[in-house]
């Protein structure tokens, strides 16, 4: 199924309206991604059932410092008078949030832009946009790292269970939905580590892997756990998931003494000993979890 194919028929309708819609971020609301929003009509009333949108984390709602895009869906059936809720339908949650330093070239059919997005988006979080600014957004988003066999359902299944901090996963014999399932965790690390190493800084989104502090492999009740992650490039992950690297109660780092068998990896290594990491806003690395990683994955 192409991108698009899942919307085909709203797309079509000649009815259908466009929107981008604001979420409050987790906990703070009766909302659900992906199952349910609310609104009050008397701020909006033109939401209609049938309606596409996009999902958009405001900045004040933001692990970040900026707002993002994070997938699209339809509006299925509104129930309520004054504060509606709306089912929500054929979800299509990203396979990388978007951000806002990504989309600052977008092309906007709609409305003009400010360099600064000053009154670009409405004050209630309910914002009309036209079909080819839906359809642009959403091409926009092929132009990251998307990955063949994404399961639309698993991701959408993840992004719940991780709302309510449920973060159980059980072993599937369809590895489409645990690398699915995987690939949800590591975009909501990255993004609560802003879209950083936390060791080294490095911002380039090819470069960043969210990665598992207790292996995906060791516990099933904790593999959607953000605070089970950290952000790292891609030889920082090496290094930690290997062993060369771990990280104290201190969140300081700790260098394996078998780096000085490669003079070039230890260059690159020793130089981190006792350094601090940066810690995310929210879902900081647990205690326990780096303990294990200690005892049992660091080699002295």
């Amino acid at each position: 199924m192409g991108h698009l194919d899942i919307f085909k028929e709203e797309l079509e309708n000649p009815h259908t309206q466009y929107f981008i819609l604001d979420s409050k971020g987790n906990g703070e609301h009766e909302d659900v991604d992906f199952k349910k929003y609310s609104w009050d009509q008397s701020k909006n009333n033109r939401v209609k059932e049938g309606d596409l949108f996009i999902y958009r984390r405001p900045k004040n709602s933001s692990e970040t410092n900026q707002f993002y895009f994070y997938g699209a869906a339809k509006i299925n059936s509104i129930v309520g008078r004054g504060k509606v809720f709306a089912e929500i339908d054929k979800s299509y949650p990203f396979q990388e949030r978007l951000f806002q330093s990504e989309v600052e070239s977008f092309q906007w059919d709609s409305k003009k832009k400010r360099k600064d997005w000053s009154n670009f988006f409405d004050q209630y979080g309910m914002n009309r946009i036209n079909q080819s600014d839906f359809i642009g957004l959403l091409e926009f988003t092929r132009k990251s790292n998307v990955r063949v066999n994404y399961d639309l359902e698993a991701a959408k299944e993840a992004i719940q269970r991780m709302q309510v901090q449920d973060y159980h996963v059980e072993d599937s014999y369809i590895s489409t939905k645990g690398r699915t399932k995987q690939n949800v965790f590591a975009d909501q690390v990255k993004t609560n580590y802003q879209m950083r190493c936390a060791i080294c800084g490095i911002s380039t989104k090819g470069f960043l892997i969210g990665s598992h502090i207790i292996p995906w492999s060791e516990r099933k009740d904790i593999r959607l756990d953000p605070s089970n992650g950290i952000s790292l490039c891609v030889l920082h992950d090496k290094a930690f998931d290997q062993g060369l690297l771990t990280i104290t109660d201190e969140f300081r780092m700790k260098v394996s003494g078998l780096v000085r068998k490669d003079s070039i990896l230890a260059k690159s290594l020793l130089p981190l000993e006792g350094k601090k990491i940066k810690l995310p806003k929210i879902d900081k690395p647990k205690l326990e979890y780096l303990k294990y990683h200690r005892e049992r994955v660091f080699k002295q």
